[in-house]
């Protein structure tokens, strides 16, 4: 049975860590910030639909955050169970000497590797990634000098001293195909999920928020948390406006104008590009409201909780994958600030069929907007909650309206001149190995390349001194 040795780390981000062993030896050595727990033999950061005190989130299906359990010689490594986050481990099955994190960044620095300076494809090699769905190999990301890290996404991936192996996806309990079974469902899953959040067994408690918008599924998401008993949120104005819906919902709402975030300091825009493309920069205008919280989103509605299935098996397949990529890069900025992101519309996606039933059934006929069904934006299933929860139809749901920033709006403001800096030094900044034919990977975008940027801007952020 190996050990763990553990050593917080108080400058680091709250819920970052960093671990390394030898295949062979007994003990593991982990580097990690303040608001990560460390038990016999376990180590995570992350809330779950299960008991905190038995510590079991390697089981639990609705697992938001990440965490590594140790079974005998073998490390298992457990990731959230949605694709938009991973762990980072060393790729060489061969190698003796084995490295993981929850960071990217923090990865990179400790191993002494670097992202490939020549390469601006990163964003379009992790819409490639997920829509490789649950493979049985272990997906890779390039780095310089012909270098790989690998990514441990969407279900466990076990490391034993002579191979290493993928586990079956935490598919969980079974709902009935029925609208009232797959609400049941989702509320009681939100509840453990509260409990475990304000456990007082946590080293630091966790308070729970909903975030809010005028589309469908965000509105769903959070008149089933205001039901669950959360009764804060926010909302990001600019492109519309929630607060009417708010207030009919009994929902304490913040509200910020997008705009604001062009007044970001340099590094807290940068943070958002440490994993491309950096469209999740609103989110840091809520910060304190975040700070160690648990966020319930709609993220994951636009292949979950759609008339067409976003599966096929155990894959996504929709033509729209870096949809479930949404939320990718909050990632550096959660684990500075401790916070657990919950994408509601995925809780039970391994049971796709069932949800697609429904979604599809007599019985959601009548929630069903029909001049929508060709573009993909009719949801029965969020549509009926929202109305179920006294919001009227016409309030919410009526057009696709994107709460993130996009390019190339997103280096207006104090970072504009930095990273135009930075691009002087790239030789093309329109190369690409990806066909051209397809805008939503950025094809020769100049903002592909910001991910190297904020990487050589924060590389001392997890620093060992």
């Amino acid at each position: 049975m190996r050990r763990i040795i553990a050593k917080e780390m108080p400058k680091w981000p709250k819920l970052a860590w960093y671990a390394e062993w030898n295949k062979h030896d007994d003990s593991i050595r982990v580097f990690h910030g303040d608001a990560v727990e460390v038990r016999e033999d376990r180590f995570f950061e992350g809330v779950w639909d299960g008991d905190f005190e038995k510590g079991e989130f390697q089981h639990a299906p609705a697992f938001c955050g990440s965490g590594v359990v140790l079974k005998g010689h073998d490390v298992v490594l457990v990731p959230t169970f949605v694709p938009n986050e991973r762990i980072y481990v060393t790729k060489n099955d061969q190698c003796n000497h084995q490295c993981a994190s929850n960071s990217l960044l923090c990865w990179l620095t400790q191993t002494g590797k670097s992202l490939d300076s020549d390469w601006p494809d990163y964003y379009a090699d992790l819409v490639e990634m997920v829509g490789k769905g649950h493979t049985d190999s272990l997906p890779e990301i390039r780095l310089a000098n012909e270098g790989v890290v690998g990514a441990v996404e969407l279900s466990p991936w076990v490391i034993g001293p002579e191979k290493s192996w993928r586990e079956s996806p935490r598919k969980g309990p079974v709902f009935k195909p029925t609208f009232a079974s797959y609400r049941t469902f989702l509320a009681d899953t939100m509840r453990r999920l509260i409990a475990n959040a304000e456990s007082p067994l946590r080293k630091t408690k966790v308070h729970s928020v909903t975030s809010l918008s005028t589309g469908f599924d965000s509105v769903a998401v959070s008149a089933l948390a205001v039901e669950c008993g959360v009764n804060k949120g926010f909302t990001i104005l600019g492109r519309e406006d929630a607060r009417s819906i708010a207030k009919k919902l009994g929902l304490k709402l913040r509200s910020k104008h997008r705009a604001l975030t062009c007044l970001f300091s340099r590094a807290k825009t940068q943070e958002f590009h440490l994993l491309p493309i950096g469209h999740n920069r609103p989110s840091g205008l809520f910060e304190s409201t975040l700070t160690d919280g648990m966020l319930f989103t709609g993220g994951a509605g636009d292949y979950n909780w759609s008339l067409s299935p976003g599966f096929k098996g155990d894959f996504l397949v929709r033509s729209e994958i870096q949809t479930a990529l949404n939320g990718n890069s909050n990632s550096e900025f959660r684990l500075r600030v401790g916070c657990f992101f919950v994408a509601v519309p995925a809780i039970g996606q391994w049971h796709w069929p069932l949800t697609n039933e429904i979604s599809n059934s007599a019985e959601m006929r009548l929630f069903r907007d029909v001049s929508s069904d060709k573009l993909n934006y009719s949801r029965p299933i969020p549509r009926r909650i929202g109305m179920e929860a006294g919001i009227e139809r016409k309030d919410f749901g009526k057009r696709k309206v994107a709460g993130s920033i996009m390019v190339p709006s997103l280096f207006l403001g104090r970072s504009y001149f930095s990273f135009y800096r930075f691009l002087r030094r790239i030789e093309d900044v329109n190369k690409s190995s990806y066909p051209k034919t397809n805008p939503a990977f950025f094809q020769t975008s100049k903002y592909r390349w910001a991910i190297h940027w904020a990487h050589e801007a924060l590389k001392d952020r997890y620093k060992i001194r």
